[in-house]
């Protein structure tokens, strides 16, 4: 055994699996990914599910022998039908609570929702800005699997590696928020920022970038960029002063530093070690003050739970 993977070893994690969504959990609120091991159904949303059908069609387009042959296929709703038993694979369909299947296949068709074109049409259109700038996609939803042994495994999925010959590797993700309320609540689609420094040092594709370099992908200075696709800002606004134009750029770069890569192995070491020493405190995650918890699909069990050490005794019968 390297060395490397002596320290990337750990067997007691309440999971089968270490992967870069249970570890974001966890950085977030480690009571959560405790909680999510739990219990074996966890509901998902139109969100989700609404991006997992993105997801699955954009691999059929990068994949498709004759792309053109692919978005003739994706204007039928029956291919759609494909899609969601592709989703369902993975997630059982009625594991998602608030998604009406029907309306959403009827949608993603319709080409009045995004100012004259569709979903198929809008994955199309992206992939030839891609094309026309010289990029070519070396692989789209990638499996890595680092096999420690004695140890729980490292797996992950790389949305879009692609390769420039000016620019160089770069590691790409899809981000599908600010699109799907559109189609499932008839709300208008909201436009998606990021900054240069943001996806330089975006965590996840700083994640992917380490579980490639030690699968034997690459080297860290072999990524020269990140990439995030977000699909929302390709379409158009359809009133105000800015009707007609793109709600913004659909692809953000940022250049990051190999030695990030070096140093989120430390990050996650350390943050492992605490999880399999039992450390999973509630995190308690907020934006601007307001607790967040309500989000989350647990919350009742923690509102409720008084078993903590750190509740004085005389609040624990309340």
């Amino acid at each position: 055994m390297d060395d490397w993977q002596d320290k990337l070893r750990f067997t007691k994690l309440p999971v089968s699996f270490i992967n870069q969504t249970w570890v974001s959990t966890y950085r977030r609120c480690a009571k959560k990914s405790l909680l999510q091991t739990q219990f074996e159904r966890q509901d998902g949303n139109f969100y989700m599910f609404g991006g997992s059908a993105f997801h699955v069609a954009l691999e059929h387009a990068v994949k498709s022998p004759d792309r053109n042959h692919w978005l003739a296929m994706s204007n039928d709703e029956s291919y759609w039908d494909d899609v969601f038993g592709e989703v369902f694979e993975f997630n059982a369909r009625d594991t998602y609570v608030d998604v009406d299947f029907d309306r959403f296949r009827y949608n993603l068709v319709r080409k009045d929702l995004l100012d004259g074109f569709n979903i198929g049409q809008l994955i199309f259109f992206a992939l030839q800005f891609l094309d026309a700038a010289g990029f070519e996609i070396l692989h789209c939803e990638l499996p890595i699997r680092l096999d420690i042994p004695d140890g729980i495994p490292y797996t992950g999925t790389v949305d879009i590696v692609l390769n420039h010959r000016d620019v160089g590797m770069v590691i790409a993700d899809t981000k599908t928020s600010g699109i799907w309320q559109k189609y499932f609540r008839s709300a208008s689609i909201t436009k998606q920022s990021y900054s240069e420094t943001q996806v330089a040092n975006h965590l996840q594709l700083t994640h992917y970038g380490w579980m490639g370099w030690r699968a034997g992908l690459w080297s860290p200075e072999d990524i020269k960029k990140h990439m995030i696709f977000t699909p929302a800002n390709l379409t158009k606004y359809s009133r105000g002063s800015k009707k007609g134009q793109m709600r913004g750029p659909p692809f953000h770069w940022g250049e990051p530093n190999p030695r990030n890569i070096y140093r989120y192995e430390g990050d996650l070491v350390t943050w492992l070690t605490m999880a399999e020493a039992g450390m999973f405190p509630r995190m308690y995650p907020s934006m601007f003050g307001k607790l967040d918890c309500d989000k989350c699909p647990f919350h009742e069990h923690c509102y409720s739970d008084k078993s903590s050490e750190a509740v004085p005794s005389y609040l624990k019968g309340v």
